[in-house]
């Protein structure tokens, strides 16, 4: 199909590798976490910071929210698919019984 952007398996398998790589290099290689708790605050806070503040090379080096903010109002993301909820699954095992 003309116009249609389709990614291969190995792309998706490369960005996994290069993201988790930079969670190794830049956060897991060099701190010292006494709790798993702690650990995971940290991480969340790197993941956050990666995904939203940092610039992207997909996105022709902007971050997430100058991209989205560049976009035509007809192809953003609606309010209503940005809190769309999924099911909890204590949700799917009380519809089952």
């Amino acid at each position: 199909m003309p116009g249609t952007r389709r990614t291969s398996p190995q792309a998706y398998a490369a960005t996994g590798r290069l993201r988790n790589g930079r969670l190794r290099d830049e956060l897991l290689n060099c701190e010292l976490f006494l709790s798993l708790e702690e650990a995971r605050w940290v991480i969340d806070q790197w993941q956050q910071d990666y995904n939203d503040s940092r610039p992207h090379s997909a996105l022709d080096y902007q971050t997430p929210a100058a991209y989205a903010a560049s976009l035509p109002a007809s192809v953003r993301a609606t309010p209503s698919l940005q809190q769309a909820s999924c099911p909890t699954p204590d949700s799917l095992i009380q519809a089952g019984t």
